[in-house]
C-alpha cells in the first residue's frame, strides 16, 4: 500500500522510514506498557487493551480508505471475506472441540 500510495522514490523513502518507525516504537513501548499494565493490575488487564485499539484501527480505516476501489477485471473482496470468516471459523472451532485440550 506505500508503494501505491507514495510513488515518488523520496516520497516512498520517508513513508517507509515512518511505518518502520511506527512499529519499531510500537513493539518498545507495548512491551514497557504491558509490564506496567501487569504489574499495576493484574494480568487480565492485557486483554482488555486491545478491544479500543481494534476498534480506533477498525474506524480508522473505514473513514481513511473509503475511497480506495479495487480495479481490474475481477474484485476479490468477496473471497477476502468468505476468507476470512473461514480462516476465523476454523481458529476459534478447533480449540472448540470435545476432547481437544491445548
Amino acid at each position: 500500500m506505500i508503494v501505491r500510495l507514495f510513488p515518488e522514490p523520496p516520497l516512498r523513502a520517508r513513508a517507509l522510514g515512518v511505518y518502520s518507525f511506527t512499529g519499531a516504537g510500537g513493539a518498545s513501548v507495548g512491551l514497557v506498557l504491558g509490564g506496567v499494565l501487569t504489574q499495576a493490575l493484574s494480568w487480565h488487564w492485557i486483554f482488555f487493551v486491545n478491544a479500543p485499539v481494534g476498534a480506533v484501527a477498525v474506524t480508522a480505516g473505514v473513514l481513511l480508505l473509503a475511497g480506495e476501489r479495487e480495479t481490474g477485471p475481477q474484485s476479490l473482496r468477496g473471497r477476502r471475506g468468505s476468507g476470512l470468516c473461514g480462516v476465523c471459523g476454523v481458529c476459534g472451532g478447533t480449540p472448540m472441540q470435545p476432547g481437544h485440550c491445548w
